[in-house]
């Protein structure tokens, strides 16, 4: 009992030093968790942040990414979305995949989560990815780490996704709207060490954002 209250007293120590930040261009805001650096936007990322790094053995990436438009509720179809996955990552020398599925909660809505593991000689990452519906513009949140700190991380992704404010279209009727994809790409770690890509298509009921 002693245990779980000082890991709880940690956790919440943790989460207090979270700092905001605003992206008013796109319309919302999120908490990033303490320890997070926001780097240059890479990839088509509208915000990019890193924790540690690899020397140390404490990294951990956080990436935003916008998806063109709205989002309707239907899930990944998981078949479509691991082979784009595998395709994708194969291209930079992952040699093993496997994947999972979890599920969040964003203002009260269930929020599929892709969780991608993957290695290369003797190391291994694991990815979290999720897309959050936000007018006018969807996004697609990833945190990256060392497959060691996959428990803490998770608890950061989690406190991510929870803390993004924004409007939502998630009241709408969707009829109107075309089923379209969606693929996106994240380089997790450099080159020089080992590199995970994941490519997420997702077929959803998707409307442009407004320019």
């Amino acid at each position: 009992m002693r245990a779980l209250l000082v890991v709880a007293t940690a956790l919440l120590a943790h989460y207090a030093a979270a700092a905001p930040f605003n992206d008013s261009k796109h319309g919302f805001s999120f908490e990033v968790p303490d320890g997070y650096v926001r780097q240059d936007e890479s990839a088509g990322a509208l915000h990019r942040f890193v924790h540690g790094s690899l020397e140390a053995g404490d990294w951990a990436e956080l990436h935003f990414v916008g998806l063109g438009g709205t989002i309707g509720r239907a899930n990944a179809n998981h078949e479509i979305a691991e082979k784009s996955a595998r395709e994708a990552a194969a291209k930079n020398g992952v040699e093993s995949m496997t994947f999972q599925y979890r599920t969040v909660t964003w203002q009260g809505y269930p929020l599929e989560v892709m969780v991608l593991l993957a290695g290369v000689g003797d190391r291994s990452s694991i990815t979290y990815a999720a897309q959050v519906p936000l007018l006018p513009e969807a996004v697609q949140v990833m945190v990256t780490c060392d497959k060691q700190d996959d428990v803490k991380r998770f608890a950061e992704f989690t406190q991510v996704i929870g803390s993004v404010h924004g409007e939502t279209n998630w009241t709408e009727t969707f009829s109107e709207s075309e089923r379209l994809g969606f693929a996106v790409g994240l380089a997790a770690v450099p080159c020089t060490i080992f590199v995970v890509v994941i490519a997420w298509l997702l077929f959803r009921k998707k409307k442009p954002a407004a320019r």
